[in-house]
């Protein structure tokens, strides 16, 4: 696909280099700020406000199948979002630790060799899952997604599989899920996630997990990811314009629009990473897609004004800056 584009790709790359120079908040993460709401239970209790799949009664972690029918945990409208629930500090369950860190790792070009297939369906029939979404490995067991990703499966149960990993047929079992807490499910505002796996994604050789761009915007051009008709991954060039593709839907402060060019093929997946050239040859995540492609374009979301979230939450997996942003090269 590169060499179909060789031409466009340098030309565009290249004004993406001075847009760069010229623009881009300065996000920095903050390691200090953890996100902490106090609500309080039906029965009188502090609780904290946190996504259902994290809450655990009587010693049980709750089932991900479905959502218990217990006012004990409910809090009514305490809680922002009908995903999170009102939970007793001492019922609160966390993601485990990452055990194998290493230094994230940017590629050239256009292969994604950490985006992930995500998989919903009955937890009794896995070999039924139906693919759903798309993601990108943070981690070693950490994928993000889109927080829709996880509205939509909410009653069922999910597994990712890793096609370039050295199980690419394994499903890994999602055990936690974690939307971003502004996460707007109407205009889709900060629609990001965060999805645990049951076990560490191995690999041949040099792990491949992606590092994210956390404290710019967009550039100019990137690539995103879809699925062809044998549902691998292909990737798109697109060009990238701030606001929605369409005007007055789903206008928000982190959206934008990602055009095909020259009329080319768009594959785009919901949750799959928009990718961009942070330093020479180097590729990372700048965004998540948001949409699938509609008349050659779809819908990107910005990470780094979930910069601060995404930060305290890879933290708390005992991750550290140089498991996922790209370090400065000397």
């Amino acid at each position: 696909m590169i060499m179909a584009f060789s031409e466009t790709l340098t030309f565009l790359f290249l004004i993406s280099a001075v847009v760069a120079q010229s623009s881009g908040p300065n996000l920095t993460p903050n390691f200090n700020a953890r996100f902490r709401k106090e609500c309080t239970i039906s029965d009188g209790r502090s609780g904290i406000c946190v996504d259902y799949t994290n809450c655990k009664k009587e010693g049980g972690v709750i089932e991900r199948g479905g959502i218990i029918d217990s006012s004990e945990l409910r809090s009514g409208d305490a809680c922002k979002g009908g995903l999170n629930w009102c939970c007793s500090e001492s019922n609160i369950t966390k993601p485990p630790e990452v055990v194998n860190k290493e230094e994230c790792f940017a590629r050239d070009g256009d292969f994604c060799p950490w985006c992930v297939s995500l998989y919903r369906g009955d937890e009794n029939n896995e070999k039924a899952a139906e693919l759903f979404c798309a993601g990108v490995l943070i981690g070693s067991k950490i994928v993000l997604t889109t927080a829709t990703c996880h509205v939509v499966s909410v009653y069922q149960n999910v597994w990712a599989k890793i096609p370039d990993s050295a199980e690419p047929g394994k499903m890994y079992s999602v055990t936690h899920r974690k939307q971003n807490d502004n996460y707007n499910s109407g205009s889709h505002e900060y629609d990001l996630a965060l999805f645990t796996l049951d076990d560490e994604v191995k690999w041949n050789g040099q792990r491949k997990v992606a590092c994210l761009a956390l404290t710019s915007p967009f550039k100019p051009v990137c690539f995103s990811f879809g699925y062809d008709a044998n549902d691998k991954f292909v990737s798109t060039l697109v060009e990238i314009t701030k606001g929605s593709c369409t005007p007055g839907a789903g206008e928000t402060v982190d959206v934008s629009c990602g055009k095909t060019i020259d009329d080319e093929p768009c594959f785009v997946a919901t949750g799959a990473p928009v990718i961009c050239e942070e330093q020479p040859n180097k590729m990372t995540v700048y965004g998540i897609a948001r949409s699938p492609c509609r008349k050659s374009a779809a819908q990107f979301g910005a990470i780094n004004l979930s910069s601060q979230w995404l930060a305290d939450e890879l933290k708390g997996y005992g991750l550290s800056e140089a498991h996922f942003l790209l370090q400065k090269s000397t």
